[in-house]
């Protein structure tokens, strides 16, 4: 029951939390690494600056992140093209009718929507389309999800399933840590406790 840094020290403990959040979830296309992501400050900071000198951009999901970077983006006066794979935007998020109200409103601001059609890759000048169709942009931002960031509890050897896996009181396969947040999984009576 130690926790050693990287100067050296270690560090004992009677109980311990691990929150180590989630990572943005990478396109596994060809081009993929070409994407910019958003997940925490920096990469805001980043993102913010490429947006600024950018005359257009492509946004990758049309889920909170990806919408949110598309209205951004025409903010700063970029031509945005979002693309999502499912047949609406916010399919996991909302009721159809508030996505169609967000969906509106995203082109009355100059989105070009493309929705209900997926990619073939990332290029160095924009994303080729599955029906062969290119879409010019200086920048490509994926905003596809998150996974949960496990690295430090893989390393602990504790139990992962989707996360960290926990019991209802977030206690995980060791009985002298817990993990909370983004980084863990644990049944939930309002899904049947799974």
């Amino acid at each position: 029951r130690t926790v050693s840094l990287d100067d050296g020290r270690v560090i004992a403990y009677d109980k311990l939390l691990i929150a180590t959040g989630a990572k943005p979830r990478r396109l596994s296309l060809p081009g993929g690494e070409l994407a910019d992501v958003l997940r925490d400050y920096g990469e805001a900071d980043h993102l913010r600056d490429r947006l600024r000198h950018s005359a257009s951009a492509a946004i990758i999901g049309g889920g909170f992140i990806g919408l949110e970077v598309a209205s951004s983006a025409r903010k700063l006066g970029c031509a945005v093209a979002l693309i999502e794979a499912q047949p609406r935007i916010l399919m996991r998020g909302v009721p159809e009718e508030i996505a169609a109200v967000v969906h509106a409103r995203h082109l009355a601001a100059g989105v070009d929507m493309h929705v209900g059609t997926g990619l073939q890759s990332i290029e160095t000048d924009g994303v080729l389309m599955q029906d062969g169709r290119k879409i010019k942009a200086d920048i490509v931002i994926a905003g596809i999800g998150a996974a949960p960031e496990t690295t430090l509890a893989a390393q602990a050897g504790l139990t992962l399933d989707n996360g960290i896996a926990c019991d209802e009181t977030l206690r995980t396969s060791d009985p002298h840590i817990y993990a909370a947040g983004d980084c863990c999984s644990f049944p939930h009576s309002l899904f049947g406790n799974k």
